[in-house]
């Protein structure tokens, strides 16, 4: 199968079915009050917390995937027997456990103000139905991933993403459902979900191969320690990330969670964004670091550094300096504008930090070791986890905002510059300088900017829509145009088409 072609399809699912979710969710405050919303915001963060539970084994089955599954099938077979069996035992915990403590979730730990509890309680267990099984099919999808049938798994992807939000965003619309129908229709879709995947994993299998039920525990030893490391990291970085999010789902009230939810997706779609990027810089860089070619290697580093600063700096820069104009567009919903636009402005901004403290990572991933970086991840939990635990608890969402910011701006002022200078000396200063020149020449437009449409933005949707891209547009042509690389870029294009 081709890198090439795999490549491009990764780029395309991962692309559509983020986009989709980002602008989907946040529209379900036209169609649902602001409790109901809520919940979904709770759903989404459940699943993000659950999904740890398969403990590396859904990455250490795509690793086998691709050693096993093309040369020793047989062998691979008998692995995955004994992890679907692991999966599904996973799967019946969580919907039973999930079915079980939904009453108690309801009472003891959401701020339900006006919503009917039989309903909330319906509405949690079905989350719990459609978690449990999209952890099942997680399995099967990463089986996908590890054969190199990636192709059939973005489709699939692509597929699942369209009924799950644009699908449900019509019914919601055309019907009218309720919230207790709108997790129905999701278990509905993970059941679909998962029957597609196993079907696409069966099928790639020999014939001979497909119906070998039995467990083998001697199977799973040897994949074992990468699951449990994967485990370790996965876990580590899900509590950097959510745990104020956990904190605030149980001290806030649902509505004002609900708020918070479509703050934390705009900003978490910044980090995406810069994905399909970094998947193209680890390769290149990674050969390039094992030839030995030091300069091509820096060369193409600060390059790829500056390409993603291009990219997310004037919009993550847009989305902080007019957090309510953009929440106003995105959800139509005034009070969650006005609510979300401060929390924005410090989210926004760190999760740019974010995707900028990736260098200090990449330098790692090239040479094959990542135990500094799970070192740090660790003590940045120890320090992190205490102060957004006690800012949310006394239920100040901006302070814990700045705070999570703060760290963010620590990850690449203070752990980049120490890990540039271990690993790259020399190469610390050009970074900052690539990374941080789209940023001052965005803040050149949008500062005046936004000044200038501080009591003058206009009140209906459409027109505030078409002055943010317009700002966006001209914030980027900026960036573009201050940047040696921009400038570069532009000047390639124009001598190909002469």
């Amino acid at each position: 199968m081709s890198v090439k072609r795999n490549s491009f399809a990764n780029v395309i699912g991962v692309g559509y079915s983020s986009a989709v979710a980002l602008l989907i969710i946040p529209r379900y405050l036209v169609y649902l009050d602001a409790e109901a919303f809520g919940l979904i915001g709770f759903f989404v963060l459940a699943q993000a917390w659950l999904a740890l539970l398969d403990m590396g084994f859904s990455q250490a089955i795509a690793r086998s995937a691709a050693i096993q599954g093309r040369d020793a099938p047989a062998e691979f077979r008998r692995l995955l027997a004994s992890v679907e069996w692991v999966f599904v035992a996973l799967a019946i915990a969580v919907i039973i456990g999930g079915m079980l403590a939904a009453p108690v979730v309801m009472e003891s730990w959401l701020n339900v103000a006006s919503l009917q509890p039989d309903a909330v309680v319906r509405s949690l267990q079905f989350m719990a139905i459609a978690i449990g099984l999209r952890l099942w099919a997680a399995l099967y999808k990463s089986c996908l991933q590890g054969l190199e049938l990636q192709v059939r798994l973005n489709a699939l992807n692509v597929f699942v993403a369209t009924l799950r939000y644009p699908g449900s965003l019509l019914l919601l619309h055309s019907t009218g459902m309720d919230y207790a129908a709108f997790f129905l229709y999701q278990v509905a879709v993970v059941v679909l979900e998962l029957l597609l995947a196993l079907g696409l994993v069966y099928a790639a299998l020999p014939a001979s191969q497909r119906w070998r039920l039995a467990f083998q525990a001697a199977s799973l030893r040897g994949m074992l320690p990468f699951a449990m490391s994967v485990a370790y990291a996965s876990t580590v970085s899900a509590l950097v990330v959510q745990v104020d999010r956990m904190v605030f789902s149980g001290v806030l009230p649902l509505a004002q969670f609900g708020y918070l939810t479509t703050v934390t997706l705009i900003s978490t779609g910044i980090v995406q964004l810069g994905g399909p990027v970094l998947q193209a810089l680890l390769p290149r860089l990674t050969a390039l670091y094992a030839s030995g070619d030091r300069a091509d290697f820096e060369r193409m580093y600060l390059a790829g550094a500056e390409a993603l600063a291009l990219l997310l700096a004037p919009l993550s820069l847009t989305i902080a300096l007019f957090g309510e104009p953009v929440l106003a567009v995105w959800t139509d919903n005034a009070e969650a504008a006005a609510w979300g636009a401060r929390p924005l402005f410090w989210y926004a901004l760190g999760s740019l930090f974010s995707t900028y403290a990736t260098g200090a990572y990449l330098l790692q991933y090239v040479r094959g070791n990542l135990s500094l970086h799970t070192r740090y991840v660790s003590a940045v939990l120890v320090l992190q986890t205490p102060v957004l635990v006690l800012l949310a608890i006394q239920g100040g969402v901006v302070p814990v905002a700045l705070a999570w910011c703060l760290f963010r701006a620590g990850d690449v002022l203070v752990w980049g510059a120490f890990v540039h200078r271990r690993l790259s000396p020399g190469l610390f200063g050009p970074w900052l300088r690539c990374i941080f020149r789209p940023v001052a020449s965005s803040l050149l437009v949008l500062v005046p900017a936004a000044m200038l449409m501080a009591h003058r933005m206009p009140h209906g949707a459409a027109e505030r829509l078409a002055v943010l891209i317009s700002i966006t547009l001209l914030t980027v042509a900026v960036a573009v145009l201050l940047s040696p690389l921009g400038r570069r870029q532009l000047i390639a294009m124009r001598s190909r088409r002469a």
